[in-house]
Protein backbone atom coordinates (compact mmCIF):
# COMPACT_ATOMS: atom_id res chain seq x y z
CA UNK A 1 0.00 0.00 0.00
CA UNK A 2 0.59 3.57 -0.59
CA UNK A 3 1.32 5.68 1.86
CA UNK A 4 -1.62 7.89 1.78
CA UNK A 5 -3.65 4.35 1.69
CA UNK A 6 -1.95 3.18 5.04
CA UNK A 7 -2.77 6.92 6.18
CA UNK A 8 -6.60 7.10 4.91
CA UNK A 9 -6.64 3.18 6.39
CA UNK A 10 -5.25 5.05 9.71
CA UNK A 11 -7.81 7.44 9.80
CA UNK A 12 -10.83 5.26 9.14
CA UNK A 13 -9.84 3.10 12.22
CA UNK A 14 -9.05 6.16 14.28
CA UNK A 15 -12.63 6.75 14.15
CA UNK A 16 -14.21 3.16 14.66
CA UNK A 17 -12.56 3.06 17.39
CA UNK A 18 -13.31 6.92 18.70
CA UNK A 19 -17.31 5.49 18.38
CA UNK A 20 -16.68 2.79 20.83
CA UNK A 21 -19.37 0.42 19.60
CA UNK A 22 -17.44 -2.23 18.79
CA UNK A 23 -16.84 -5.32 20.79
CA UNK A 24 -13.06 -5.74 22.55
CA UNK A 25 -11.93 -8.22 19.85
CA UNK A 26 -12.66 -6.21 17.24
CA UNK A 27 -11.31 -2.96 18.56
CA UNK A 28 -8.02 -4.69 19.85
CA UNK A 29 -7.83 -6.10 15.84
CA UNK A 30 -8.14 -2.95 14.70
CA UNK A 31 -5.82 -1.13 17.62
CA UNK A 32 -2.98 -3.85 16.02
CA UNK A 33 -3.63 -2.74 12.81
CA UNK A 34 -3.59 0.86 13.48
CA UNK A 35 -0.14 0.75 15.22
CA UNK A 36 1.63 -1.38 12.50
CA UNK A 37 -0.19 1.54 10.28
CA UNK A 38 0.93 3.99 12.20
CA UNK A 39 4.82 2.89 11.85
CA UNK A 40 4.72 2.46 8.00
CA UNK A 41 3.86 5.75 8.25
CA UNK A 42 6.06 7.36 10.38
CA UNK A 43 8.67 5.10 8.41
CA UNK A 44 7.89 6.47 4.95
CA UNK A 45 8.05 10.50 6.40
CA UNK A 46 11.36 9.41 8.16
CA UNK A 47 12.76 8.45 4.63
CA UNK A 48 10.91 11.66 2.65
CA UNK A 49 12.65 13.62 5.71
CA UNK A 50 16.03 12.34 5.08
CA UNK A 51 15.78 12.65 0.88
CA UNK A 52 14.21 16.24 1.68
CA UNK A 53 17.68 16.80 4.19
CA UNK A 54 19.96 15.22 1.54
CA UNK A 55 18.63 17.57 -1.61
CA UNK A 56 18.89 20.75 0.76
CA UNK A 57 22.23 19.53 1.56
CA UNK A 58 23.07 19.14 -2.26
CA UNK A 59 22.12 22.13 -3.41
CA UNK A 60 24.37 24.28 -1.01
CA UNK A 61 26.71 22.93 1.32
CA UNK A 62 26.09 26.36 3.60
CA UNK A 63 22.29 25.68 3.82
CA UNK A 64 21.32 24.00 7.19
CA UNK A 65 18.33 20.97 7.44
CA UNK A 66 15.69 22.29 9.29
CA UNK A 67 13.51 19.47 10.85
CA UNK A 68 9.87 19.59 9.99
CA UNK A 69 7.26 18.63 12.97
CA UNK A 70 5.27 15.89 12.62
CA UNK A 71 1.54 15.23 12.22
CA UNK A 72 1.11 11.57 14.17
CA UNK A 73 1.37 12.74 17.62
CA UNK A 74 5.69 11.75 17.18
CA UNK A 75 8.09 13.71 19.69
CA UNK A 76 9.40 17.01 18.51
CA UNK A 77 13.15 16.49 16.68
CA UNK A 78 15.71 18.28 19.53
Amino acid sequence: MSFEQDYNRLQEIVKQLEEGDLPLKKSLELFQEGISLYRRCQEELSRAEGKISELIKSVDQEWEAIPFKREFGGSEPE
